[in-house]
C-alpha cells in the first residue's frame, strides 16, 4: 500500500488508495506509516481522505493506548504525523478524564507557541473554549493576539487565530480574516469564512442590528465563487452556501440559478470516484431542488415545490450518490410546504427518506406521526441546511 502513495503514483491510484486506508488496516497502528505518507500528499483531496482515516481508525482506540501515543510523541516532538494523532484521540477522549484534557489543554498551548502557522494548530484539532477551558482559553488568546501582532503579514498565522476565535469571538475573527483578504486578494477561502462568520452574527441579535446580514453574507459566498476555480473545495463549499444565502436575501432569480447549478452539478461525475465525492454530489442534488422548490413556492407555484421536494430524495438511476447525509434530510421545504397545509407530499418525503437514512428512522415516524396529528414536528438543526 506504501508504494501507491507518494509523488510516484498517479493521482487515481493514490486517492484510491487513501480512500480505502481505514479498511485495509486492522488498526491505527499499522497504519502510522501510510497515513504519514497520504497526510503530506501534494494533492488536497489525498490529504482530506488521510485525515478521515485517521479519525476513523483512532475512533476504535481505547483510552488506555493514549500513553502510548504520547510517548511517542515525547520521543520525537516534530513528528507532526504523530501529533495528530494524539491529538485527534484527545478530541475524543477529553470530556471523559480531567487528566486527558489537562494534557491537552497543555499541548494546545505549546502548538500555538511554537507552530502557530501549521494547520495543528487551527479547530477542530486545537480548538478551547472559554467557558469549558477557562484560564487556558485566555492564555491562547494571549499568544494569538501576539502573534498576529508579531506577524502581519503571515496569513497561515493571521487566518488560524481568525479560526480560533471565530465561534467566540466573530468580530476579531472577521477583522483578521479581512486583513488576510488584504494580503490574498485571490483567495476564495477567506471571502467564504466571512460569508459563515456574517451568517452566525445575523442569527445573533447582540450584533449591530441597522446590518442587513443576509446581503453582505450572500455577498461574500457570491465573492468566493467568483474567485475559485471550478470543481476544487472552495467552488464546492461556496456553491451551496451562496444559493442559499441567496435564497435569504431575498435574490430569488440569483438562488434559482444557482439552485440550478447544484442540480447540474451535482448529476456530473467527478474526476475520482470517491464516498466523499458521492455525498457532495448527492448533496448538491438534495439541496439544489429543495432551493429550487422553495423558489417555486416564493413564485407561488405549489405543485412546482412538490414535484422537487420529491426529486430531493430521488437518486440517478445506476449512481451511487448519497443523496442525505448522517444528520438526515434537510426540512425547510418540507416545513414550508407544512405551513401551507401540504401534508401528504411531506409525509411521502419523509418516508422515502426512510430508504436514504437508516440510522434516523425512529426520528422520520415521529415527524411522520405528528404532521399526521396535524402537528408541525420539531425539526431542530434539520431545518438550517
Amino acid at each position: 500500500m506504501l508504494a501507491d502513495l507518494g509523488n510516484k503514483a498517479c493521482e487515481k491510484v493514490r486517492l484510491t488508495t487513501a480512500a480505502n486506508l481505514a479498511d485495509h488496516f486492522e488498526g491505527l497502528e499499522e497504519a502510522i506509516p501510510a497515513l504519514k505518507k497520504a497526510i503530506n500528499d501534494p494533492l488536497e483531496e489525498v490529504r482530506e481522505l488521510a485525515q478521515q482515516a485517521f479519525y476513523r481508525l483512532a475512533s476504535s482506540v481505547g483510552i488506555e493506548q493514549l500513553p502510548y501515543y504520547e510517548s511517542e510523541l515525547r520521543r520525537d516532538p516534530n513528528d507532526l504525523a504523530m501529533l495528530r494523532i494524539v491529538l485527534v484521540l484527545y478530541l475524543i477522549f477529553y470530556l471523559q478524564s480531567d487528566n486527558v484534557n489537562i494534557s491537552r489543554q497543555q499541548q494546545i498551548l505549546r502548538i500555538i507557541a511554537t507552530i502557530p502557522g501549521s494547520e495543528l494548530a487551527a479547530p477542530p484539532l486545537a480548538s478551547l473554549s472559554p467557558y469549558l477551558d477557562g484560564v487556558v482559553f485566555d492564555q491562547a488568546k494571549i499568544l494569538w493576539i501576539n502573534h498576529v501582532s508579531e506577524c502581519a503579514d503571515d496569513k497561515f498565522i493571521i487566518s488560524n487565530a481568525a479560526k480560533f476565535f471565530a465561534l467566540h469571538d466573530p468580530s476579531l475573527s472577521v477583522r483578521w480574516y479581512r486583513r488576510c483578504l488584504s494580503l490574498d486578494p485571490d483567495n476564495p477561502e477567506w471571502h467564504w469564512h466571512l460569508g459563515n462568520l456574517y451568517k452566525r452574527m445575523g442569527r445573533h441579535q447582540s450584533f449591530e442590528s441597522g446590518t442587513d446580514w443576509s446581503a453582505v453574507c450572500f455577498s461574500e459566498f457570491e465573492q468566493a465563487l467568483e474567485l475559485a476555480t471550478e470543481n476544487t473545495r472552495w467552488s464546492n463549499l461556496a456553491l451551496p452556501s451562496v444559493a442559499r444565502a441567496a435564497f435569504e436575501a431575498g435574490e430569488i432569480h440569483k438562488a434559482q440559478f444557482y439552485a440550478e447549478e447544484l442540480v447540474s452539478r451535482g448529476c456530473q461525475q467527478f474526476k475520482f470516484r470517491t464516498n466523499k465525492n458521492n455525498l457532495m454530489r448527492g448533496g448538491f442534488i438534495h439541496q439544489g431542488n429543495l432551493l429550487l422548490g422553495r423558489v417555486a413556492l416564493a413564485k407561488g407555484d405549489r405543485e412546482e415545490a412538490k414535484r422537487h421536494l420529491i426529486l430531493a430524495i430521488t437518486p440517478p438511476d445506476c449512481d451511487p450518490l448519497i443523496l442525505v447525509s448522517a444528520s438526515g434530510p434537510s426540512a425547510s421545504l418540507a416545513n414550508d410546504l407544512l405551513q401551507i397545509g401540504e401534508r401528504d407530499c411531506v409525509i411521502q418525503y419523509f418516508q422515502q427518506c426512510a430508504q436514504l437514512w437508516p440510522t434516523g428512522r425512529d426520528v422520520l415516524v415521529r415527524w411522520i406521526s405528528d404532521i399526521q396529528n396535524k402537528k408541525t414536528p420539531n425539526f431542530g438543526g434539520n431545518l438550517i441546511y
